[in-house]
């Protein structure tokens, strides 16, 4: 039986796929063992959560993919390895909610975030503002970043097979 799915919600659905397996690729490459603590499931998982909690745009998840390459990126410039399997999870969130700052005129608080996911708000905010020294404030993504991974997406839509 074949399913068709609308053209957006097929677009949403496989970005979400493009992007769990994105971010999923970098945090091996960052980190060997990441794969044992936060499989691609899970991610896609947290992703989808995130769609249907606050409506995470395509936009915001192709910054998230640009920060945190570029947080990756920094801290092993700088010498430092902030990044691990303990903290994987807190990362994810953190690097939603800076995304979804820097799209939206109204962003939920961190409170809202604290409460969704558990997470006490002295260490929600203690994580934001580690992440943002780390990446030295620089959450400027450049048109061209956009470009290369909107390209990315729309080769891995025409890839992917109709359910």
């Amino acid at each position: 039986m074949e399913m068709s799915l609308q053209p957006a919600a097929k677009t949403e659905s496989n970005f979400v796929m493009f992007l769990s397996s994105k971010i999923f690729k970098i945090l091996n490459e960052a980190i060997p063992e990441a794969f044992e603590v936060v499989p691609e499931s899970g991610i896609y998982l947290f992703i989808e959560f995130m769609r249907q909690k606050v409506d995470l745009l395509i936009e915001e998840g192709a910054i998230a993919l640009v920060l945190l390459q570029r947080f990756i990126t920094k801290q092993s410039a700088k010498g430092i390895n902030i990044l691990n399997t303990r903290n994987i999870g807190m990362m994810l969130v953190v690097l939603f909610i800076l995304s979804m700052k820097l799209c939206r005129d109204f962003v939920h608080k961190n409170s809202f975030f604290s409460e969704i996911f558990a997470i006490p708000i002295a260490s929600l905010n203690r994580s934001e503002s580690g992440f943002l020294r780390v990446l030295d404030h620089d959450l400027w993504v450049q048109d061209t970043q956009f470009l290369l991974i909107f390209d990315e997406l729309s080769k891995f839509n025409e890839t992917k097979i109709t359910v």
